[in-house]
């Protein structure tokens, strides 16, 4: 690959990578191991922890989270909030007041 497909070559600036599996369970295999990359204690300890891999997400999914945490700061500005416990609960993808569903994760397509 060229050097020049990425922008001008630039030592200082980081540049994210592209990781393309063929399955489900290759990527997560490497997204396991990469976790294990923060605690090696080889001569380049201090490269690996500077690697960070995490899972994309689709952009209309990235947006729908986004909304749901300006949700939750709205919320938490909210004189009649105070002392409320709201949160965004990332599995189930809703926003609760105290337990109670005040939002929920709507992809738009």
């Amino acid at each position: 690959m060229n050097d020049q497909s990425l922008g001008r070559p630039n030592p200082s600036k980081k540049r994210p990578l592209l990781l393309t599996f063929n399955s489900k369970s290759a990527r997560d295999g490497v997204i396991a191991k990469a976790k294990e990359l923060k605690s090696h204690n080889g001569p380049n300890k201090k490269i690996f922890e500077k690697v960070f891999i995490k899972k994309d997400m689709h952009p209309l999914w990235r947006k729908e989270h986004d909304r749901l945490r300006k949700v939750v700061q709205k919320e938490r500005a909210k004189p009649e909030n105070e002392g409320v416990r709201i949160i965004y609960d990332t599995q189930q993808r809703v926003v609760l007041r105290d337990e109670q569903v005040i939002d929920r994760f709507h992809p738009f397509f």
